[in-house]
């Protein structure tokens, strides 16, 4: 494959060069209200108008504790959130993904990652 075209599957993958969110969705997520998590922060993103943010609900991370669990994926760095609820959840998209700051109630760990 040319490197160009692996490059666009890369792009596509990061949620088109945006902001990818996901949340813990297993069984435990979802009895402790990573659905409403998931809900509150897409009603939250929209109601902002935030855009180049993808956010999907993923599978059991082994993280029981502290479930619902948010990341954000973002270009040089993940934000690992545990303990979650709708208020932390619209929290997240209005200071963390619309203006870039992470919010600390939540937030487990904050990694810088290289490209």
């Amino acid at each position: 494959m040319q490197k160009q075209g692996l490059a666009e599957l890369r792009q596509r993958a990061r949620g088109r060069g945006g902001v990818q969110v996901l949340v813990s969705g297993g069984s435990s997520g979802l009895a402790v209200g990573a659905k409403q998590v998931f809900q509150a922060l897409k009603e939250e993103l929209a109601r902002r108008g935030v855009s180049g943010v993808e956010v999907s609900l993923g599978g059991e991370w082994g993280l029981t504790a502290e479930e619902p669990l948010v990341v954000v994926k973002e270009d040089r760095r993940v934000t690992l959130y545990g303990n979650v609820n709708e208020e932390g959840a619209r929290r997240i998209a209005s200071e963390h993904l619309a203006a870039g700051k992470p919010v600390d109630q939540w937030l487990i760990e904050l990694r810088e990652v290289s490209k």
